[in-house]
């Protein structure tokens, strides 16, 4: 009796979990997180490809007191096809820095190379697939090593060990973590990570912020008349955090560029909303957040086409200080997502990884940072240990709840059902479905933790075989065990 019980509940499981995953798809439509700010950008294919472009690179203007030279730097190399072979033409060394002449500098990262190589849109046009940031298939090492000069650096060593990638890292890290004897810790991108040793110039006047154009299955969503919202935050903290500090008259700006095969067009500039508040108001030494958001809409069809282009969005704050306090001890990247759609379901992340010959040389990255003194990631290390997750039996039922603008087209199966009508739309409007979802997930994950905590609490492991015999008066549960009458 006991087994047919418990069969008749796995399958009643089984059956509810496989009967409402046949749902529809709401793909086109989600919150993703930005996890690196990327260096590489799209260019032209039509000429030999630069490796620098301010239109789209990160890029910093500070005040002429620190030295470019001593900031994070990595060697680039610059291919070209021949004959299916990736050929080295030439190498540079970043960050690109020029002197603005009224005592700034204007220092930026950046070089040509494609992350969506396999999803452009189908009338993008033919592009080098040696500017791939995807490790290249087939090169030349030979023609990498001739680049390097005869004496001095970079040595062909260096050049060719970077080798099957075209650089080290092809982007910053937002947020990363490390693991250390099992203990996770967690790090976000600070300023204070490119800058290095010599620490923060005495103001910094533009910071330019790629997003990118986000990963193929991300950047395959975005089409007319999308709405997209870009938000985070910055913590600031003050290299004299007992002055005065302001902000007002500062701007923060949301560029978007429509990428073709040879270059690209715009930018179109949106004003973003921001705030600036302290922490905790009554200490003076509290570090102050830089909220922002930034929404926008994608181009109609009467002025841009997705299939021969696609958008790149990068995030531009101009400081306008409204005190003399303008050194920072740190400006850390604190948050940073996306929002398409309107719809703030979690759709995991806007980008690829950092990719390259050595990622933890990127700032940003958690190998860079020394750990010895600081406290690490407690719950993330308890759930890293105890890795194991219980499927949620309700899951499906929130799929029915998406947005009924995602019809999905079943021309075979109406044809194979006789019907006339071809597409199948959500029952319920989005409205709908920022209501009843947040509430069904906690109802369906309560009912799950219940279960769990009531299986794990058993006597025999079994919560079914326990509750039967407790209730058959053949075992006695007392507090510190059972045993036979």
């Amino acid at each position: 009796m006991k087994g047919k019980i418990c069969g008749l509940l796995s399958a009643l499981f089984i059956t509810l979990g496989l009967s409402l995953s046949i749902n529809l798809n709401d793909s086109s439509a989600l919150q993703y997180n930005i996890q690196k700010i990327p260096l590489n950008f799209p260019g032209s294919n039509t000429v030999a490809p630069n490796f620098y472009s301010s239109a789209l690179s990160f890029s910093i203007l500070t005040s002429n007191d620190i030295s470019p030279s001593e900031m994070a730097n990595q060697y680039v190399v610059s291919m070209y096809n021949d004959n299916g072979t990736c050929k080295g033409r030439a190498y540079k060394s970043f960050p690109y820095y020029i002197d603005t002449s009224d005592y700034r500098w204007n220092i930026s990262y950046g070089f040509n190379g494609y992350d969506n190589i396999n999803s452009f849109p189908s009338n993008f046009g033919s592009f080098d697939p040696c500017l791939s940031t995807d490790p290249l298939s087939n090169y030349d090492s030979t023609s990498v090593g001739s680049l390097a000069p005869a004496l001095g650096t970079p040595t062909s060593g260096e050049l060719q060990r970077l080798l099957p990638y075209r650089f080290s890292y092809d982007g910053f890290y937002r947020t990363d973590t490390r693991n250390s004897d099992g203990l996770y810790y967690t790090n976000k991108f600070d300023l204070h990570n490119i800058f290095g040793p010599q620490g923060y110039p005495n103001t910094i006047y533009d910071l330019y912020i790629p997003f990118g154009s986000g990963k193929s299955d991300v950047s395959s969503t975005l089409t007319n008349d999308t709405p997209i919202e870009f938000s985070g935050e910055f913590v600031i903290d003050l290299a004299d955090p007992s002055s005065a500090f302001g902000l007002t008259g500062s701007t923060i700006q949301l560029e978007t560029r429509y990428m073709f095969s040879n270059g690209g067009a715009g930018p179109d500039i949106t004003d973003c909303t921001w705030n600036l508040s302290k922490d905790n108001p009554d200490d003076p030494t509290s570090v102050y957040s830089l909220s922002y958001s930034c929404p926008t809409i994608l181009r109609s069809s009467s002025n841009w086409d997705p299939s021969n282009s696609f958008p790149y969005f990068r995030l531009h704050i101009h400081f306008n200080y409204e005190t003399e306090n303008t050194k920072f001890f740190q400006f850390i990247y604190d948050s940073s997502v996306s929002v398409t759609d309107n719809d703030s379901t979690p759709g995991g992340d806007w980008d690829n990884p950092v990719q390259g010959y050595d990622t933890h040389s990127a700032p940003g990255s958690a190998y860079q940072q020394d750990y010895h003194d600081q406290e690490p990631d407690y719950g993330l290390s308890l759930s890293k240990l105890f890795n194991f997750t219980f499927i949620n039996p309700f899951e499906p039922i929130l799929h029915l709840f998406t947005d009924n603008g995602s019809c999905v087209q079943i021309p075979t199966i109406a044809s194979m059902i006789h019907s006339e009508e071809t597409q199948v739309c959500p029952w319920f409007d989005s409205n709908v479905r920022n209501i009843v979802t947040p509430v069904l997930g906690l109802s369906s994950m309560m009912l799950v933790f219940g279960f769990a905590v009531r299986w794990l609490g058993a006597r025999s492991g079994n919560m079914f075989e326990d509750s039967f015999e407790g209730s058959s008066g053949d075992i006695s549960i007392g507090s510190r065990g059972r045993s036979k009458k």
